[in-house]
Formats: structure tokens, C-alpha cells, sequence
């Protein structure tokens, strides 16, 4: 078995665990302590990781309904760019390649087609999932890079000397 296959097998290990042990609940938004709550999905808080997030997409996206051609094209570049951008997790927040994200780009751009449709609270779903994993992913790379330029900062040189 190749490496990237024992890695989306593990991958979907841990979402598969943490969705059978999540209660089930309404998006937690806002701040921490806030008591503003956003209803983008009904059984994943934002507070999961990024991998479990998108999974919960990619089964939101799953269960739309496509009532034309080109809303079943729109569904399957979701699912296609969704499930090459789950496959990029190196683990649970960070992604191997920034790819990952440029995927989930274009499968928002493809569930806007479902805008106007009576599929359209779905694609939302599936959207707002996608963009809180991108913002974990994203505030977990900025604070790698603060902690990394914290264990060089004696050793950088600020001039000519």
C-alpha cells in the first residue's frame, strides 16, 4: 500500500472517529465565550479540526441534489477538488501543499452554482465548513511560522557588519 493511501486511510480513520463521538449540536461562531451561534451545520463545530470539517463538507456536497446538467458538473468538481484537498492533510490541521487550498477555491467557485437553487442552504453548508477549515488551517501556519522565527531570532542577522 503507498504512503498517500495510508495517509488518506488514516485520515479518514480519525474523521470516522471523531464523527461517531461528536454530540451533536448546532456551529459554535463568534469568539471564544461568545454566545453567538451560527447555524452553517447541524453535528460539526468549527472547533474540529480542519480535516474533520471538510469531510463534513464533502458529505454535505454528497447529498445535494443536482436538478441539471450543469449543477451535477458543478457537484462533481466540488467533490473532485474537496476530496484532493482532504487527501493534502498531513495532518488533522496542516496540509502538505497549498494546493489544498486552491482546490477548495474552486469548489466554493462550483457551489455557487447551486445559488439559486432550492439547494442552495446545502451549498452554504458546505461552503462556510470549508472556508472555518481553511481559517484553522491558516491561523495554525501563521503561529508554526511565529514559533519558527522565535527559535532563529538570535541567530539572524539584522545588517552589514
Amino acid at each position: 500500500m503507498s504512503t498517500n493511501r495510508r495517509r488518506v486511510f488514516a485520515i479518514l480513520f480519525v474523521v470516522l472517529t471523531l464523527t461517531a463521538t461528536m454530540p451533536v449540536g448546532a456551529v459554535s461562531g463568534g469568539s471564544p465565550g461568545s454566545t453567538h451561534s451560527a447555524t452553517t451545520n447541524g453535528d460539526v463545530s468549527v472547533d474540529h479540526p480542519p480535516v474533520l470539517l471538510k469531510a463534513r463538507a464533502v458529505q454535505t456536497v454528497g447529498d445535494l441534489s443536482a436538478s441539471s446538467r450543469q449543477l451535477e458538473s458543478a457537484k462533481r468538481l466540488a467533490l473532485d477538488r474537496l476530496n484532493g484537498s482532504l487527501a493534502a492533510h498531513r495532518d488533522p490541521v496542516r496540509v502538505e501543499d497549498f494546493r489544498a487550498i486552491v482546490n477548495d477555491s474552486i469548489a466554493v467557485a462550483a457551489l455557487s452554482q447551486f445559488e439559486r437553487t432550492d439547494q442552495a442552504d446545502g451549498a452554504r453548508n458546505a461552503t462556510a465548513l470549508i472556508l472555518a477549515a481553511n481559517n484553522r488551517t491558516a491561523h495554525r501556519i501563521v503561529r508554526d511560522g511565529r514559533r519558527a522565527l522565535k527559535r532563529v531570532e538570535g541567530n539572524v542577522s539584522h545588517g552589514a557588519e
